[in-house]
């Protein structure tokens, strides 16, 4: 299968994947809420992002990307077979040493956690030991999605991911159930991931070249991923410094309840990140090859295509969101879960410009300039922190999105520069023709649905669907009047007649 197909097929099951996890999440997150207990959930989530805050590795995940399509796009798989086996090392050693952290950070659990009542702590680090274990056996695996996309295996490595996620929804509602607790869920997605990391592994064999050669010693190559990682290293710190430590910023300066309304608002504002990164992550190698060609001028181009489309799915989401967002969190989560909404609207507002601008942020992988990017989202991550910890302390889950949407604006400033600057990306242009036609369709469409929500007040699922009838209906016919460009409409009423055709004659 070419890589143009890999590509379309690979991010077609990334959509289904995405629709699989928001049903997911529509249907059986509210259930198991009430299952496990607010207090649970609330634990259930700050035991996954306190783990996550320390599961590092270093930057080398993606390094394995980034010169496994490098060396592939250089015809040297004798380079990637000995990258796989130093790296392979690389990762046992580094798993010995988060082993060992673990180990240490359990004792001061409840001295770290002072907001939370002696039971929280005793089912907190119940919760900490399984989610910990999983993690020691799983983390030298990490770069096997790496070599998936490396080799443009897209459809493999999506297939697996949507696999993985139902047989993890399967496995936790039968652990719930049978009434078996908020560990036994835990238990039952460790279950899954470990068997689709098995499933990856036969996959990878069958189908690469790819055997990791682990006696091979290169201190050129060692040095040159190092070099790399490092910058990366400091990249997922800072990542973590700005969204995983919110929770446990929280669980410091306020309570679990509070976790818990943050809770949802992370999730569905992940969502945002989810749509908009289904694609991105497909373009690696064939920004590799172009950097390798010598055709960077076609970088551009590349990023207001997939820009304007990005854009596009994210003003839906933020403007469908506002729309119908406020009737579905009641509905779907409780009174009590109303503050989730503000939440939710300021967290993914940052997003519509962050996410359509990952073309760019792929490219300062792939040229190894990812130290601009480090530098700057670290310096905003530990102003985040301040931030966060002062408002959260105050105005509690609101608080904490506030500063994370604050940061990311003066992170977003900061990015754009570096890619004028350093990748030589003329921004202001990318700015104007992504941007500026997607201002009416949101602006309208949120003003559309004020306007049905006086008509209709009250909560209802009924109400969620007609408000969501009409934010869809008015967008999309806003974008078609002001975002596509003529030649764009050219083209999907030419794919509209063929379709017809095909239809037709069916």
């Amino acid at each position: 299968m070419n890589s143009s197909k890999q590509i379309k097929l690979g991010a077609m099951i990334s959509y289904i994947a995405i629709f699989v996890n928001i049903a997911a999440m529509l249907i059986y997150t509210p259930w198991m809420k009430n299952q496990i207990g607010m207090a649970n959930y609330g634990l259930y989530n700050l035991a996954h992002s306190f783990i996550t805050m320390f599961l590092m590795d270093f930057g080398i995940g993606a390094s394995v990307a980034r010169f496994v399509a490098k060396y592939r796009a250089e015809n040297n798989l004798e380079a990637v077979n000995k990258l796989m086996g130093i790296v392979t090392k690389i990762y046992i050693a580094i798993d010995c040493v988060i082993a060992s952290l673990f180990a240490v950070l359990y004792f001061f659990i409840d001295r770290i956690y002072d907001g939370l009542t002696a039971a929280e702590v005793v089912q907190f680090k119940e919760l900490y030991l399984v989610i910990a274990l999983f993690s020691i056996i799983s983390f030298p695996f990490t770069t096997l999605s790496g070599v998936f996309n490396a080799y443009e295996k897209f459809v493999h490595l999506k297939l697996c991911d949507l696999g993985q996620k139902l047989l993890s929804i399967a496995l936790i509602v039968a652990a719930l159930l049978m009434e078996m607790g908020v560990t036994a869920m835990v238990l039952a997605n460790t279950v899954a991931s470990v068997f689709f990391i098995f499933v990856k592994l036969y996959l990878i064999k069958k189908n690469t070249p790819v055997r990791p050669k682990l006696k091979a010693k290169d201190k050129q190559m060692l040095k040159e991923i190092f070099g790399f990682s490092v910058w990366v290293m400091i990249l997922g710190v800072a990542q973590r410094l700005t969204y995983n430590i919110a929770p446990s910023i929280l669980g410091v300066v306020s309570n679990s309840t509070e976790i818990a309304l943050y809770s949802p608002s992370s999730a569905i504002a992940g969502y945002f990140y989810t749509f908009a990164t289904a694609i991105n992550g497909l373009f690696l190698p064939t920004i590799s090859r172009k950097i390798a060609q010598k055709k960077e001028d076609d970088i551009l181009p590349l990023m207001v295509l997939v820009g304007r489309f990005q854009v596009v799915v994210l003003g839906l989401l933020w403007a469908g969101f506002i729309s119908v967002g406020r009737d579905f969190m009641v509905l779907w989560m409780g009174e009590e879960f109303l503050p989730a909404y503000y939440c939710t609207i300021i967290l993914a507002f940052p997003t519509i410009f962050e996410y359509s601008q990952q073309i760019a942020n792929t490219t300062i992988l792939a040229k190894n300039k990812v130290r601009y990017q480090a530098i700057g989202l670290l310096g905003t991550a530990a102003l985040n922190v301040v931030i966060s910890s002062l408002l959260s302390s105050k105005f509690g889950a609101v608080g904490v999105s506030l500063g994370i949407c604050i940061t990311a604006f003066l992170n977003l400033i900061y990015i754009n520069i570096v890619y004028y600057k350093v990748l030589k990306i003329n921004i202001f242009e990318f700015y104007k023709k992504c941007y500026v036609s997607i201002i009416p369709p949101i602006a309208i469409t949120v003003a559309a649905s004020f306007g049905v929500s006086k008509l209709i007040p009250q909560a209802s699922w009924f109400a969620v669907a007609a408000k969501g009838i009409v934010a869809v209906g008015v967008f999309f016919l806003c974008v078609w009047v002001f975002h596509i460009k003529k030649s764009e409409k050219k083209e999907v009423l030419e794919m509209g007649k063929s379709l017809i055709r095909k239809v037709v004659k069916r």
